[in-house]
């Protein structure tokens, strides 16, 4: 999917380079496998025997802070490097999404909090829903946080695409975690 150009990273080793790289969730649907990566949006859908290899990019369906999130990895990872010994062995963790489920032909991600023009967390959980088929974003569901810090990192995917529920833990550093479920309402037209 990437080059990879070790030379660039200073205090990585490959298996670490290669770790950032392909930093990513593992997914299957029926007989249908898909690597999703977090850091550059790759979508690779391939079947249990390994042929019919579709690839496509994730990034032009997302929001501009998901667009400016994959230019500053590519930046950062592929094409200028990364100095971990400058920034005290601490690496980036700017992603696109933190987790991903795959459910009857939809692709549902859980977008990242982190605003990078504002370099602070948004108060916000937000789920993305494509098809697959199409590769078009069919909704978003989203519902502010309560605390300031709270943000998710990972979800359970419940009901169907008529119906999706959401299963989070938000985590809140000042706080216990909490276990939410979030239920799309539906519009009243």
């Amino acid at each position: 999917l990437h080059s990879l150009r070790y030379d660039i990273h200073k205090g990585l080793s490959p298996d670490g380079v290669e770790r950032i790289i392909f930093d990513g969730v593992l997914r299957a649907d029926g007989q249908i496998l898909y690597y999703l990566s977090r850091r550059f949006g790759d979508f690779v859908k391939y079947t249990l025997s390994g042929k019919d290899v579709i690839v496509r990019d994730l990034v032009p369906l997302l929001s501009g802070n998901e667009k400016a999130k994959a230019a500053e990895n590519r930046r950062m990872f592929l094409d200028e490097g990364f100095d971990l010994i400058k920034n005290d062995g601490r690496i980036p963790n700017v992603y696109l999404f933190r987790d991903a489920q795959i459910k009857d032909g939809r692709l549902y991600l859980l977008i990242d909090s982190w605003d990078i023009s504002e370099k602070k967390q948004k108060n916000l959980i937000e789920f993305v829903e494509i098809d697959i088929a199409s590769w078009r974003i069919i909704n978003t569901y989203s519902a502010e946080t309560v605390a300031k810090w709270e943000s998710a990192a990972n979800f359970i995917l419940l009901g169907d695409k008529n119906a999706p529920i959401f299963l989070t833990v938000l985590w809140d550093p000042e706080d216990e975690d909490k276990i939410c479920v979030f239920r799309p309402m539906k519009n009243a037209n």
